[in-house]
């Protein structure tokens, strides 16, 4: 088993730290197109870009640390009839099917950020380039892999060891 203390789960308490502080700046900057439309009638310009931009990363960085804490929504209604150890080899498939997605998705951004980049595809408004935030997501995909593997790992140590049965 892979205590909660390792330092998978420590990079996965910085990454959220980092989450939170993009999510300040979206708050932030959305407040100030708010009040600015507001007093001014203008708006911040590409304020909508810039946070769509901020919040694919950290909706990931926060699915990495909602599977540490194992805060995600999970239907139970089965546990009830299920020994202990088949309720652990389900959730370890579960675990197996969704660190395949995640997978995907590391990839498919990856993929998506080379060609953003060969691209050199912008935002409409700022002209941001799109490619950092495509290889942001990746980093922050593999996290929530991490933490899924680190997931499996103890659910099927959960599932294989004797102390399981109940």
């Amino acid at each position: 088993m892979i205590s909660k203390n390792s330092k998978i789960h420590r990079l996965t308490h910085w990454a959220f730290k980092i989450g939170m502080v993009w999510v300040l700046v979206m708050m932030i900057l959305t407040v100030a197109d708010v009040v600015s439309r507001y007093v001014f009638s203008i708006s911040v310009p590409g304020a909508l870009e810039v946070s769509e931009l901020l919040l694919a990363i950290f909706g990931m960085l926060g699915m990495a640390y909602t599977e540490h804490m194992g805060a995600n929504v999970k239907v139970r209604i089965l546990e009830k009839f299920l020994p202990r150890r088949a309720v652990l080899v389900l959730d370890s498939l579960t675990f197996l099917m969704s660190l395949g997605v995640i997978l995907l998705l590391v990839y498919g951004s990856w993929v998506m950020g080379i060609a953003e980049y060969g691209y050199k595809t912008a935002t409409d408004s700022l002209g941001v380039p799109l490619y950092p935030f495509h290889f942001l997501l990746s980093v922050a995909a593999i996290v929530l892999a991490v933490e899924l593997v680190v997931s499996l790992i103890n659910s099927l140590h959960g599932a294989i060891s004797k102390n399981s049965v109940s």
